[in-house]
């Protein structure tokens, strides 16, 4: 069911189909397409006007509905979102901004929801093959002068990997936070990044 994320009753009729469709749901998983990429000189106000819709209002307005629909007790939420939360990519202003109001809405949803038997965590993927990638890799292509091969090698040249992770790598994370295995996993976040950031915490 195609639906803009930036219009509320887009972003509820999402929740409310798959509620027609089967009933009460056992997990939601949040995620969005990317926002604009580039530095804070580069953005303009609308810019951010329009990415505070698609990353923080529509995490809330589906939330709201999504407690509403999901099984209790054991439903969940799963919020997928980026490391830049934790590490700020100056490249990706309105990412690391505005998709850090996830993290703090993740708290106390897992809170206020837990209580409901409800859970609430959070993905932070990092380099992954997608189509964002591949306009970051064309980004910085243009910007360094290099071909694509080579930008993508020095985009992945800090993962201890050594490759972007598969998108089903980063899906298969979701899944177990989502489902019955992880029943006492709540509030947490989860790094999917190939080991690429170096914080402690």
């Amino acid at each position: 069911m195609p639906a803009d994320l930036t219009v509320r009753e887009q972003a509820e009729g999402l929740v409310d189909r798959a509620y027609e469709l089967m009933g009460d749901l056992d997990s939601v998983v949040y995620v969005t397409g990317p926002p604009k990429a580039g530095r804070f000189l580069e953005l303009i106000p609308s810019d951010w006007e329009y990415a505070s819709r698609l990353l923080v209002l529509s995490a809330v307005w589906i939330t709201y509905r999504a407690i509403d629909r999901l099984r209790r007790p054991g439903g969940s939420i799963v919020y997928m979102a980026s490391t830049s939360i934790a590490e700020a990519n100056l490249d990706l202003a309105l990412s690391t901004v505005l998709r850090t109001s996830l993290a703090g809405l993740l708290k106390v949803v897992s809170h206020d929801a837990g209580a409901l038997g409800l859970r609430a965590n959070m993905v932070l993927p990092g380099l992954a093959k997608t189509d964002r990638m591949e306009s970051l890799v064309r980004r910085t292509s243009q910007a360094r002068g290099v071909s694509a091969e080579e930008a993508e090698r020095m985009m992945t040249s800090g993962i201890p990997l050594g490759r972007a992770a598969e998108p089903s790598e980063v899906a298969s994370v979701a899944v177990f936070l989502a489902s019955d295995a992880a029943s006492y996993v709540n509030g947490a976040t989860v790094t999917v990044d190939g080991g690429s950031m170096l914080r402690i915490l």
